[in-house]
Order: C-alpha cells, then structure tokens, then sequence
C-alpha cells in the first residue's frame, strides 16, 4: 500500500533563510540516512541547511556525503546566538516524533523556538507539530522523504536514502511494501553504485569486528529454556573492557531472533554505569512495542522497538524475564 501524504513544495522551502533538520539520539543508519538525504535535497533546491544530531554518528556511516556537516552541539552550545538552531526559521524532526528522542538538551532548546517544527517519520503515535509527514506503512523515514520527492535525485540524496531503506529492512527482509522497492528503483536510477553501497554497510567489518562477533555468540546468546526466545547481557564492565563504540552492537539483537523458532530476542546493553539500554525485536504474531513503552520508557515499532531501565544490565534482565510473558499470546 502507498501511504497518500503530499509533496513537498521545495519551491517554498527556499524563502526559508535557515532550515534545521535533527534526527534522534543515538542514531542509526534511517536517522542519519535521513537527516544527510534531507540536507542534500536542500542543497539542490538552493536551501540554507543545518543538520544536527543529538549524537556522533557510528562509524559505519561516515562514509555518507555530508557527514562531515553534521553538528553534535553541547549543552552550552545551544545557547544564545552561537546556538546551531540560533535564527532557525524552520526545524524538521527526522525519525522521530516525540521530541524527548533527541535529548534533554535539544528538547528542552526546542521548546524556546518561535519557528515552525515539522516532523517527518514512520513511527507510531506521534505528538502535534506544525506540520506531519507521518504514516506507519513507510519502512523506514528515508522510504517516506524518498516519497515526498517529485522527480529525480541528486546521486547524493539518493545514496543516504537508500542507505536508511536498506538499514532499517534488514537489506529488504522485514518490513517492506510495494512502494518500498518502488521507491528503492527510482533511486537506483540516480547514478548510484549499489554494489559499492550495500558492500560499504555490510561487508567491511574489521577482523577484530568478526572476532567480537564470534565472542558474543560463543559466550554471551542465551536461549531461554521454555519460551522461544533468546538473549544477549552486555554489562558495564564489559562494554568498557571491549572498548564499544557507538554502532557496534548494531545487529547483535537479531542473532536471538535468527535461531530456529524463536519469536522474540533481546539486547541489554549496560553503555554508564547503573543504565541499561534494551533493543526488542520479534516476529510473527509478538508486538514489543507495547512493552517496551509501558515498562522501559521507550517504544517503537510492533517488531522492532527500543528502551532503557535505568539499573544495572543484570537487574535490567530480571526485571524483565519476570514480565516477559506478557508478550505471548495466552
């Protein structure tokens, strides 16, 4: 099904002195495909761009053109005039659409704004802004900007687009529509090396990469004796000790979900001292979403959500095996 949102006017766009597009914190590759397909589509339009994120991008993704550009603003920075979003005469929200998502500091910034806020995401249940380029039927936020452009794509554009499309589908396995392949073939079109893309994402891990990824599946997966599900504990300790950088437990929660009947896995992921850091994925007739939301202040999507319990990684793990049943059909 093809979600019916409108075009977006880029002509009126370009009376806006200064536009400001931030995605959420700890970004992955849809946010910061995204937010870098956004600022390149302004830069083709002739429109003034500042992106910004709450957080480094990981570094798997700064290859992209215009990674280079990205602001990650302080606390301090983001106030008086030297403030990113200073004068900012329009702010776009992408891949997320509560504005707790991009942090206290950034919220709370965006609070003090006169300027219009719009957001553009896929996500569900969003808050009211200005403006709402919104539907759940989208893969991914890159799939939803990809269909609110009319023609063709700058080769830049369309290598950040198709970088989110291809990070949030698993590489097209979940998630997808019709319109997400229709999409995904216009931006081919645009004088992009797929080949050299997809081998980018995928196939450049670095040999200590590989090595971690046998440890974690040698010494940290555990199936759950009774229910079909499995799991991965990294405490804090540990993520120090193996020196974890932003990205690099990017994939691990789907190695639970990838073990013969299986239906739900988890990550716990302890990255401070006494906070815990939980990504929830399943499958078939298992919503996470919900569970996520009511006891890990997070949320997401039905198969695939994100969350935090602020304790540590083994607390974390109890407190929800103690309620996991919950998301198993009676």
């Amino acid at each position: 099904m093809k979600p019916e949102l409108p075009l977006l006017d880029w002509k009126s766009l370009t009376a806006k002195e200064k536009v400001v597009a931030i995605c959420h914190s700890r970004p992955d590759g849809d946010a910061i495909g995204s937010l870098l397909g956004w600022h390149a589509l302004c830069l083709n339009y002739g429109i003034s761009s500042v992106p910004i994120s709450p957080d480094p991008l990981p570094d798997f993704l700064h290859f992209l053109p215009g990674s280079k550009s990205i602001v990650v603003p302080t606390s301090s920075e983001l106030q008086g005039i030297n403030s990113p979003l200073h004068g900012a005469d329009l702010v776009v929200l992408l891949d997320f659409s509560r504005r707790s998502r991009c942090g206290e500091d950034l919220s709370r910034a965006l609070e003090g704004l006169s300027c219009p806020i719009w957001c553009i995401d896929h996500h569900p249940e969003p808050e009211g802004f200005d403006a709402l380029f919104h539907t759940t039927l989208a893969s991914s936020t890159c799939e939803l900007l990809a269909g609110l452009v009319q023609g063709d794509f700058p080769s830049d554009a369309a290598l950040c687009l198709m970088t989110g499309i291809l990070t949030d589908t698993g590489r097209f396995q979940y998630a997808t529509t019709p319109n997400t392949f229709e999409l995904a073939g216009r931006l081919l079109k645009s004088n992009l090396d797929y080949r050299s893309l997809t081998d980018r994402l995928f196939e450049q891990e670095s040999l200590a990469a590989l090595k971690l990824r046998g440890f974690v599946l040698k010494d940290k997966l555990v199936q759950h004796p009774t229910l079909p599900l499995a799991w991965i504990e990294i405490t804090f300790e540990e993520s120090q000790a193996l020196g974890l950088k932003p990205g690099a437990t990017e994939g691990w929660v789907n190695f639970g979900l990838a073990i013969q009947g299986n239906k739900a896995a988890f990550l716990f992921h302890e990255k401070e001292a006494g906070v815990t850091r939980i990504s929830f994925r399943s499958k078939r007739d298992i919503a996470v979403n919900a569970f996520a939301e009511k006891y890990f202040q997070g949320g997401g999507h039905r198969y695939a959500a994100g969350g935090r319990f602020d304790a540590e990684s083994k607390e974390a793990l109890r407190f929800l095996m103690d309620r996991v049943a919950e998301i198993f059909p009676k």
